[in-house]
Formats: structure tokens, C-alpha cells, sequence
């Protein structure tokens, strides 16, 4: 990188094209997936940690909390699955965080079924995203 940089400097080289495709970072689907769910698992665990501890110094009853249907019931709670499935159905993603992602729409490109070229052509394409439109 500092012999690009000495070259361009002296302008032996010019300088890169930032809408080359070979200068784009791609987003692959299982990445995005992947921080959707550590998400929403850190939060299910973090509202499970602190249901507890609340039970726990409450003085109702601290000794449910050792039982297995009690945490099977605060367990089933959770709405990972349906995040996900609201995520895949949708494209549209509802995060706290924003999971460093300039946009949080248009995640789902329809597949137009006019021909079988066009069809496939959509699995092969990269989509740059509502933000750049």
C-alpha cells in the first residue's frame, strides 16, 4: 500500500475508481443473517438475565427460578424466530443497533420469472442497495 501510494503521489498510477466493482465489499446473505441472529439472541439473553434477577429479589417466590419449566416459559418468549422470519419475508429490518448498515429496507430483490435468463440473472447480480437509488 505505501508503494500505491509513492506511485500515486508521483502520478505513475492514477487514481482508483470507487464504483469498480473490484473496490466494493459484498454483504453475503449468510453474514447478514448471522448478525441478525447474534442480535437477537444477545437480546433475548439480556431480557432473560434480567427477568431472573428481578425474580430472584423478589420476594415472592426466588425458588421458581431453579425450575425447568420456568425458564422453558421465559425460553419460548424469545422472538428470534419471528425476527428472522419478518427479516426474510419482508426484507425490511428492525434492529437496534443497525448492525452498521446504511440502510434497513429493500434487503429482498423480487426475481422476475419473464424468461429463464432474466430469472437466473437475479441470483448472480449484486444489489447496491435502496441507499444508492
Amino acid at each position: 500500500m505505501i508503494d500505491k501510494l509513492y506511485a500515486l503521489v508521483n502520478g505513475d498510477i492514477m487514481p482508483e475508481n470507487l464504483d469498480s466493482t473490484a473496490v466494493h465489499e459484498v454483504l453475503l446473505p449468510g453474514h447478514l443473517y448471522q448478525m441478525i441472529l447474534r442480535e437477537k439472541l444477545e437480546d433475548s439473553l439480556s431480557m432473560l438475565k434480567s427477568k431472573i434477577t428481578k425474580d430472584i429479589t423478589s420476594a415472592k417466590a426466588p425458588n421458581k427460578v431453579v425450575e425447568l419449566e420456568y425458564l422453558k416459559k421465559n425460553l419460548e418468549n424469545n422472538m428470534i424466530g419471528k425476527a428472522i422470519e419478518y427479516f426474510l419475508s419482508t426484507g425490511n429490518l428492525k434492529s437496534r443497533t443497525g448492525l452498521d448498515l446504511m440502510q434497513d429496507k429493500g434487503f429482498c430483490v423480487i426475481a422476475d420469472k419473464l424468461n429463464n435468463m432474466r430469472f437466473l440473472s437475479h441470483f448472480r447480480s449484486i444489489h447496491r442497495g435502496a441507499y444508492f437509488a
